[in-house]
């Protein structure tokens, strides 16, 4: 597992990856560290290049100096895959991650495609 750290929105991110092949990116949900998923990041791991990262103000990774809308974390999910250079991924959202993912997939003219996603106990999922 090879821990790493980039500036995205001028914030100090940390984010790992582990694994070959396909990427999978898993966003997680408010106040949950990348240790948090650590059972699932290996079990996906065996067949894919996962990347989970510590969302801003969580984990190590920076708080912003500003409160966040689902907009700007949906801008720094696309600058962060961006920053990558993914042009194809599957996602897996938890909770507020998998509110992202559902308001990202409703975006026009992203810079990478998506294959599947995963969402689990997801927020932003309206029941009858």
């Amino acid at each position: 597992m090879t821990k790493i750290e980039i500036d995205i929105n001028n914030l100090k991110i940390n984010y790992i990856k582990k694994g070959e092949g396909r990427t999978v990116l898993m966003i997680p949900g408010w106040g949950a560290p990348i240790n948090t998923y650590i059972t699932l990041i290996n079990s996906i791991s065996s067949y894919a290049n996962v990347v989970c990262l510590d969302m801003p103000g969580t984990g190590e990774s920076e708080e912003p100096k500003e409160s966040w809308d689902l907009e700007n974390y949906i801008d720094f999910i696309k600058k962060f895959i961006e920053s990558q250079n993914i042009k194809e991924l599957d996602l897996i959202g938890h909770s507020n991650g998998g509110r992202i993912i559902i308001k990202l997939m409703s975006e026009q003219n992203l810079k990478f495609k998506v294959g599947k996603i995963i969402l689990i106990g997801s927020a932003g999922i309206l029941h009858k």
